[in-house]
Formats: C-alpha cells, sequence, structure tokens
C-alpha cells in the first residue's frame, strides 16, 4: 500500500490487504514509476519475502552459434533461476580475474538458483543435466567470493561507468536477435540481457559526443522497432535531454498519460516536465 499528498494538499491511501479494492484508478500502480508528476508519495507498505537459505551461480562461457540452443533449452528447463542473464564479450570480460575471459566468438550466460540447500543443489544438478554435452564441460559453478563479486557486478550495471546508457524492451522470443544487433552498435557497449523477461540494459564507457548519441539512439529505435518494443536513454548529460529521444519511439498511451496527469494534476504542480511528452 501507498500514502500520499495530492494536489489540493490532501493526504490519501491506496493498495491494501485485499483483492480487490478500488473501481477508479489503481492509484498504487499509477503512481509506481510516474517519477513524481501525479502525487507525492510518503509512504509504502512492502511485502518481503525471506533472504534465501542457500544460492548458487553458475557461469556457462558459449560459443554464439550455440547460444540460441541454450536459451531454448532455459525456456524448457525444469528448473526455475531466479536469473538468466546474457552478456556480450567486453562486460563478461569486466568481471575480471576468476571467470573465464570470452573472445568474439563466445557470450557468456550467468545463472542464479536461490531457495534452501537442497533445492538448489537439485537445480543446478537438472540444469547441467539439461545442456547439451559440449556445453555442460564448460559450465563452471561460482565458490562465494566469485558469487560476491558477480552479485556485485550484475547489481551495478547501470552505474557508474560512462555517461550514455539504455535500457531497450522486446518480447523475450526477441531477445537473441535484438541482442546480436544492439552488439554492433559503435562505439560498443557492455551488453546484458535478461533472457527470460526481453529487457536489455547498455552502458558505454567510452566518452561520447551528442551526435554520437543522438545516432545510437536512432539505431536503438530502429532495431526494437523491428522486434516489437522499445527503448529508453536511463542514462545521459542532462542538456543532451531536450533534444534526445529519452523515452524513445512515440506509443499511442503517451495521449492517455497526459489525460491522467490532468485528472490527477490539472494545475501540473508536480515535477512539470519531468516525464514523456514534457508532462
Amino acid at each position: 500500500g501507498i500514502q500520499g499528498v495530492n494536489d489540493r494538499g490532501e493526504v490519501f491511501k491506496a493498495g491494501g490487504r485485499v483483492v480487490k479494492n478500488v473501481a477508479g484508478y489503481d492509484l498504487m500502480k499509477l503512481l509506481t514509476g510516474s517519477l513524481g508528476t501525479l502525487a507525492i508519495i510518503t509512504q509504502v507498505t512492502l511485502k518481503l519475502k525471506p533472504v534465501a537459505e542457500a544460492s548458487q551461480w553458475l557461469i556457462l562461457p558459449v560459443p554464439m552459434l550455440d547460444v540460441p540452443t541454450i536459451i531454448e533449452r532455459f525456456q524448457a528447463t525444469r528448473t526455475r533461476p531466479v536469473a538468466f542473464d546474457l552478456l556480450n564479450t567486453p562486460a563478461a570480460n569486466k568481471l575480471g580475474d576468476g571467470f573465464p575471459k570470452c573472445d568474439e566468438l563466445h557470450r557468456l550466460f550467468a545463472v542464479l538458483f536461490e531457495d534452501n540447500a537442497q533445492a538448489v543443489a537439485w537445480s543446478a544438478e537438472q540444469f547441467e543435466k539439461e545442456l547439451p554435452g559440449s556445453d555442460r564441460k564448460r559450465l563452471i559453478r561460482c565458490d562465494a567470493a566469485l558469487a560476491a563479486r558477480l552479485d556485485a557486478y550484475l547489481r551495478d550495471f547501470t552505474h557508474g561507468l560512462g555517461e550514455l546508457k539504455f535500457k531497450a524492451m522486446v518480447r523475450p522470443a526477441e531477445v537473441w536477435n535484438v541482442f546480436q544487433d544492439l552488439s554492433t552498435l559503435s562505439p560498443r557497449p557492455l551488453l546484458r540481457a535478461h533472457v527470460g523477461n526481453g529487457i536489455l540494459q547498455g552502458n558505454f564507457e567510452d566518452k561520447l559526443n551528442e551526435d554520437q548519441a543522438r545516432l545510437i539512439a536512432s539505431r536503438l529505435g530502429e532495431v526494437t522497432a523491428k522486434a516489437g518494443g522499445n527503448f529508453t536513454l536511463t542514462a545521459c548529460p542532462a542538456e543532451w535531454k531536450p533534444r534526445l529521444p529519452v523515452w524513445g519511439l512515440p506509443t499511442g498511451d503517451r495521449a492517455l498519460m497526459a489525460i491522467v496527469k490532468k485528472a490527477l494534476d490539472p494545475n501540473n504542480v508536480f515535477n512539470p516536465g519531468r516525464f514523456v511528452n514534457g508532462f
């Protein structure tokens, strides 16, 4: 649930422990991600789950030609990974000592299982059994030290480093095609794909100018549109934002978003100009 303050200074609450408690706007979901343009959230109530008893990271460097096969195996696996990530060569090689180095003909999968110790052990064994024999030999089980470094690397993947970062959202079935296309961007980004949900994150370490950023954004639009998705620039210098498509390609729902903004904040009190289309 949430508590907030509306444009008239009135306190309101939304959400709760029941299945259905609202007949109009679902304010709790509506305000999530609105970047402070609809109200001020003053309190949140979260549902938590316990820290897992055990966890296991698996690392799998594979030839590029085998990547589609591994993704197909993932979609049919009997296991339930918490994370199933794919890294391109520059991103994989940032992991450092102790991790396998990837050349231009290989990509790196990182798979995480969390549960009780028995379930994690079974999942790791089962996942290994489901791999093709040639890839099974390359599977690496991370010890505690490597797992901690991998956790930190993936947690901070979109922080620090370069000035320009992006997120692409496509259908999961299109992840590998989009991953390949975005790997050819110049300069090359560090690229990470969440195979299960179709979200890809890119991070440019090289120093870029605004013209380069505009060309990259144009290419992002072409690639994601072809895959039925979209993108956002999650970070860039503030002075570039008025001239770059930071919210990606125009979509039909933006007119509806403007109507919602007008209904909840008619005087444009909250964060004017912060969201898409100048909301």
